[in-house]
């Protein structure tokens, strides 16, 4: 992995009185962009830094150009000096102060002109998926003198009484251990396509991602049926599921997993691997078959959503004249 860019920041949190508002965190920490010379992925991680440890919230997420971007959080005037990592494909929103002195000249809660060239290098950095050459200007950014120490940077997230708030509610980050594999199946045969069922002339506006068609809305419907619940769990690692008795546990454990981080970052990368040339492979891996008769001018996530419904249909079609 080629280190590309580390800058020291915190995390913001829920505040835990107020769930619509988030918070920033004491951790000391750093971002880093990183760059995965094998695969050519662009990862973006946030660590706690050396001695402050704290399980659970480090992660690491593989950003692609177009989907992801990082800019200032302007929501209101005493927000701080907090930058938020958002996505195209998913609701999916993480926050982070800056812990670098401010400077004296200025107000606390308000973005350095350094503040903002770091956040704009970290953008094009996810913009042009590692392309160093794609940084014009700021050369003085290439080395970031970087001074926050553990207890340093305290005014830089006291932006107002409350310590920096970015009110906007977000989505929870539930995480887990492991990612597991899901029957994709399972999922999108329960969910609608938009623009028409399979094999429709109209064709939805903007690209599709499987994130978008995965929302939370989505996802809890699905989670009624009782054969999809048991397809899923059977792809969860069994010490996940090994306390799981009742009905309300199977939705509540495959809720978690379905809305996390994680689970986002996987549907986002199998997107990309769709749209650019990689729908006979990914069909091929999941045993669906592509209907690519009826394809017209999809693109490959349509395909293979249409394709994955139209065996559903044809199974359900089965099992009826079975059972008569």
């Amino acid at each position: 992995m080629d280190n590309l860019l580390t800058v020291k920041a915190g995390r913001c949190i829920r505040d835990p009185e107020n769930p619509t508002r988030y918070v920033p965190s004491n951790v000391p920490g750093e971002i880093r962009l990183e760059l995965s010379i094998d695969e050519e992925l662009l990862h973006f991680k946030w660590i706690p830094r050396r001695g402050h440890t704290v399980e659970g919230e480090e992660f690491d997420l593989i950003v692609f150009p177009g989907d992801a971007s990082f800019v200032p959080y302007n929501a209101g005037p005493d927000d701080g000096r907090i930058c938020v990592l958002k996505f195209q494909s998913s609701d999916q929103r993480h926050l982070f102060w800056w812990q670098t002195k401010n400077d004296d000249s200025i107000s606390a809660s308000e973005h350095t002109r350094k503040d903002r060239l770091v956040a704009r290098k970290i953008d094009q950095l996810i913009q042009s998926g590692g392309d160093l050459s794609a940084l014009v200007g700021d050369d003085e950014l290439m080395e970031i003198d970087d001074e926050a120490a553990p207890g340093a940077g305290e005014s830089s997230r006291r932006g107002g009484a409350d310590g920096g708030r970015a009110s906007e509610p977000q989505p929870s980050a539930t995480t887990t251990e492991e990612q597991p594999q899901f029957d994709v199946a399972s999922l999108i045969r329960g969910i609608s396509i938009p623009g028409g069922a399979s094999g429709s002339s109209s064709k939805p506006q903007g690209f599709l991602t499987l994130p978008s068609l995965l929302q939370p809305n989505v996802t809890t419907t699905i989670l009624e049926s009782k054969a999809i619940r048991q397809k899923l769990l059977a792809n969860l690692p069994p010490a996940l599921t090994a306390d799981v008795n009742t009905e309300y546990q199977e939705k509540e454990l495959l809720r978690k997993v379905l809305h996390s981080p994680q689970f986002s970052q996987a549907t986002a990368m199998l997107t990309v691997a769709l749209r650019e040339g990689g729908l006979r492979g990914v069909a091929e891996s999941l045993g669906v078959k592509l209907d690519l008769e009826n394809a017209g001018t999809q693109g490959g996530v349509e395909i293979f959503v249409s394709s994955v419904k139209k065996e559903a249909e044809k199974e359900d079609d089965e099992g009826d004249t079975q059972m008569s």
